[in-house]
């Protein structure tokens, strides 16, 4: 178990944590999430041993080892492939190789007597080891991971330096994931996967044995690969010990129930402090209200989480008429190099459509896009002259292109013509820009900032076409959904080229599926497309609930019938009695955690049965759960 206790730093005036404590059980999935800025990251890099804080402590077992992706690895190497990812295997293979040179020193006959008798022994101990170790399956362990992530067989045995950051940063997570450490942390994996990688790593971690620490802003990654969800704000941690869904919904309950505090608890102040000055104008009462008024000082105020966090604020102007066809390009092909990355490709986008571009990395999603924004020239075929479109366009890079030099100001005024230049300092005050805000040089930006700067550059002039390249990578979850409502709002024509599919799900009516260097069109939303391929595609295979064998199913009794009104009744109360279960066992879970928690609390006689009885009570709890979300389908046949 790793254990956090009391942690605290600071940097600066600023306090990033603030007494942090909690542990972490094998196995466990965990995410943690918080907006961007308050210390994800940090937390991360504590834990790996990378920062000291500066109080606490952690401690984790002698026995784990600690595998961990960083977002800001930089993994450039002259290694193949294939040696990269076979290296999480380095003491099996170096075992290997002896135990080889022992079998040539046994075929050539040089050994004889003792030495002979110690080679024998040690080449079957060393072999029963490599058994151990799973040495046999290695090769096909490694194989099997890197195409779940994506290579091809013809990749593994490139040099990695060929390779793009993102794909360097997928052969580091191959071999993350290859080593199988006890305890294993990932921060914005899923940054450089498209979807099919994504889908294949929410499966593997879901089996994996594995502790897992994890920071998305991929809900429906989060969903598939945490059963508990840990949100860091304002320098404090939120647990709980449940699915994202079910976190959502309990959150919502938290703050209403806070809200609803804090609201009488300000009434009671105002009351106390009414009779506080009633009081003092009477010479009987002087005393009462000095007493009342050192009440009202002790009391301390209950602070909504998120009281203070802006928002950004995002509303597209009202777009210009285009023609009828935005784009219309026929036969495309584009060529870099000896590779073809797409050819023969007809697409045609007309006024009003909202697409999205999905697929795997490196099938040209980004190139096709840039030649509809007349960045680049097809190697073949035509495209169609459009009239009156008038392009804004989100690069994926595009946080990269700001001049470092430049001030958040000057970056915006340079893009903007004289009539807007009025209006950028309004226009960064709704990316959450302001005062000395406008003065702060790109270079020190964050990632998600940098993001915010690049989207403000949208809203300089009016646009009826508008295609967003990854627009989602560096923006936290709050941020997303006001880009999201923002292009549901927006009335031209949209172009989205993501991975996210919660962001996607709703947004587009229109798939074009990248693969194999063509492109396949798709009438429909990503969930539909999903759903689609789930049949048609076993890689994109998403996880599915299956009934037990011994459960007749609902869904064919007679609506309002006595056997479904009895059914019904059944059903309701195996989910109330299920929900109670899982309420008791958090509870329980959460109080022996907080004594978990105290200094010296493995140094106790009984730190070994409370460690025991919190592992039994995790387990009861996974089960209830699992129970539980059985119940809620199989509400689902029973409609209001």
């Amino acid at each position: 178990m790793l254990l956090v206790s009391d942690l605290s730093l600071h940097f600066g005036d600023r306090t990033l944590f603030n007494h942090l404590s909690f542990s972490i059980q094998a196995g466990e999935k965990v995410a943690l999430i918080g907006r961007n800025g308050t210390g994800k990251t940090t937390l991360f890099r504590v834990l790996a041993g990378e920062i000291q804080p500066d109080s606490g402590r952690r401690e984790v077992p002698a026995d784990w080892r600690i595998g961990y992706l960083s977002q800001d690895i930089r993994p450039v190497r002259q290694e193949e492939v294939w040696d990269v990812a076979m290296s999480a295997f380095e003491e099996a293979r170096s075992l290997d190789a002896k135990m080889r040179e022992i079998e040539e020193k046994l075929t050539a006959n040089v050994l004889d007597g003792d030495e002979l008798e110690r080679a024998l022994i040690d080449l079957e101990d060393g072999h029963h080891r490599l058994h151990l170790m799973g040495w046999e399956q290695a090769e096909g362990e490694a194989a099997k991971v890197l195409k779940g992530l994506g290579f091809l067989e013809s990749d593994f045995h490139k040099p990695l330096s060929t390779f793009s950051g993102g794909w360097q940063v997928r052969v580091w997570l191959a071999k993350l994931l290859l080593e199988r450490p006890q305890f294993l942390m990932l921060d914005e994996p899923t940054n450089h996967l498209d979807i099919e990688a994504i889908l294949w790593l929410e499966q593997f971690l879901a089996r994996s044995e594995m502790a897992l620490l994890l920071v998305s802003h991929d809900r429906r990654f989060l969903e598939a690969c945490s059963d508990r969800i840990m949100e860091l704000h304002h320098g404090e941690l939120d647990d709980y010990h449940m699915s994202y869904s079910r976190y959502l919904n309990e959150r919502a309950l938290r703050l209403q129930q806070r809200q609803e505090a804090a609201e009488s608890q300000q009434r009671k102040m105002q009351q106390m402090q009414a009779t506080i000055d009633r009081f003092k104008a009477k010479a009987t009462k002087a005393s009462m209200a000095k007493s009342m008024e050192k009440q009202l000082a002790k009391m301390e105020p209950i602070e909504m989480p998120g009281a203070g966090d802006r928002a950004m604020n995002l509303r597209f102007a009202a777009p210009p008429r285009s023609g009828q066809v935005v784009f219309e390009g026929k036969g495309l092909k584009k060529v870099y190099g000896e590779k073809t990355v797409f050819s023969g490709i007809d697409l045609k986008i007309d006024r009003g459509d909202r697409v999205a571009f999905i697929g795997q990395n490196g099938q040209g999603k980004t190139t096709l896009a840039r030649m509809i924004i007349q960045e680049l020239k097809p190697d073949a075929g035509t495209i169609a002259e459009a009239h009156q479109v008038h392009i804004g366009f989100y690069a994926q890079d595009q946080s990269e292109r700001l001049d470092a030099k430049k001030t958040v100001l000057e970056s915006l005024e340079e893009q903007a013509n004289p009539e807007m230049r009025p209006q950028v300092r309004k226009i960064l005050g709704t990316f959450l820009f302001s005062g000395e805000d406008v003065e702060k040089k790109v270079s020190v930006l964050s990632g998600g900032e940098r993001a915010r700067l690049a989207l403000a550059e949208l809203m300089l002039a009016p646009i009826n076409l508008l295609v967003l390249d990854e627009p989602t990578n560096h923006l936290d979850m709050a941020a997303k959904e006001v880009l999201k409502k923002a292009l549901l709002a927006y009335e031209g024509t949209l172009l989205v080229v993501s991975h996210d599919r919660d962001f996607l799900s709703g947004l587009c009516d229109k798939i074009y599926y990248f693969r194999d260097g063509g492109v396949k069109p798709f009438l429909g939303d990503i969930d539909d497309f999903l759903r689609q391929q789930s049949v048609t595609d076993e890689r994109m295979l998403a996880q599915r609930s299956t009934a037990r064998p011994d459960q007749k199913s609902d869904a064919n009794l007679l609506p309002q019938s006595p056997e479904w009104q009895e059914a019904r009744k059944k059903a309701k109360k195996d989910l109330q009695r299920w929900e109670r279960e899982v309420e008791h066992l958090e509870k329980a879970i959460a109080a022996l955690e907080a004594v978990m928690a105290e200094p010296g609390f493995f140094d106790r006689p009984e730190s070994a049965a409370r460690s025991a009885e919190h592992e039994s009570l995790r387990q009861s709890l996974a089960t209830a759960e699992a129970e539980w979300e059985r119940c809620v389908e199989r509400m689902t046949d029973f409609p209001e």
